[in-house]
């Protein structure tokens, strides 16, 4: 089966699609059948088509992977779709509030604009996502992952969205009133995973209580548990999993300034008492 690639700016063009085994297509059909089913997608004449490739997760179901990278080289680039989790962290941090929720989304529409270049073919049949679902990975850097105005009703509490996060303040338990309003507004909520309103609460990897912070404990258990590296990759891995909480951390670039030394190109790799 010959699939294709294109935008309104490009023209045409044949490439082939994936190979897959037919135990991955009999789970991705059964797949596609149910995403039908729940409204997730449904079926276009959409120019727009980009190869499906199956992908097996931990616990035997698969995933359908969606490869946009066709499209998205024919698409204007946009600035980063992901907020930077540390300017959002700065901003909680000016927040010196009561009450926290958190909130994260099953599903979401996608604004009508980008629904036809979502497109992809399987069996002869070309169908469009209407929304982003669980299992379903797609997104070109130009696409929006949420409609800019699906919380810009005026009602919304503040908040921050980090992906598909949703994260409130305030100094009253009024937390839950953004659920209702992304029901309303055509998302797809757990209840299960709505947390708090509550004083304290855990986003981005960090506790957080009155616009103050800290590193969970379980965190600082698990790195000081960890034995220490024996070459300079280990160490840029370790490196790479503290500074994820730098800016928590006072003198933090002091601190890890031995453990730089050691990954240097021109440099043995050496541990001593200084590391």
């Amino acid at each position: 089966m010959a699939v294709t690639v294109c935008s309104t700016r490009s023209k045409v063009s044949p490439s082939l699609t994936y190979c897959t085994n037919q135990v991955s297509l009999i789970s991705i059909r059964k797949l596609i059948h149910r995403l039908e089913s729940q409204g997730v997608i449904s079926k276009t004449r959409s120019p727009f088509n980009s190869p499906i490739w199956p992908v097996q997760k931990s616990n035997g179901e698969w995933r359908l992977m969606v490869d946009c990278r066709g499209l998205s080289e024919v698409t204007p680039m946009l600035s980063a779709a992901v907020p930077d989790v540390v300017e959002l962290q700065y901003e909680l941090e000016s927040k010196a509030v009561k009450w926290y929720a958190t909130t994260d989304i099953t599903n979401f529409p996608f604004g009508s604009r980008v629904q036809a270049a979502i497109c992809f073919h399987l069996e002869r049949r070309s169908v469009h996502l209407e929304l982003i679902a669980p299992g379903v990975e797609t997104q070109p850097h130009h696409l929006p992952w949420t409609d800019p105005d699906c919380t810009g009703t005026g009602e919304a509490p503040e908040h921050l969205r980090y992906i598909d996060d949703i994260t409130v303040w305030d100094n009253t338990a009024e937390g839950k009133k953004i659920v209702q309003i992304l029901l309303k507004a055509g998302f797809a909520i757990k209840h299960s995973k709505v947390k708090g309103p509550a004083q304290e609460i855990q986003v981005l990897g960090i506790k957080w209580q009155d616009g103050r912070c800290q590193i969970p404990m379980d965190a600082i258990n698990k790195t000081t548990v960890m034995s220490p590296p024996t070459s300079k990759r280990e160490t840029q891995a370790f490196l790479g999993i503290v500074g994820f909480w730098r800016m928590h951390m006072p003198n933090y670039s002091l601190i890890v300034s031995p453990l730089y030394q050691v990954t240097r190109k021109k440099k043995d790799f050496k541990w001593g008492p200084e590391q």
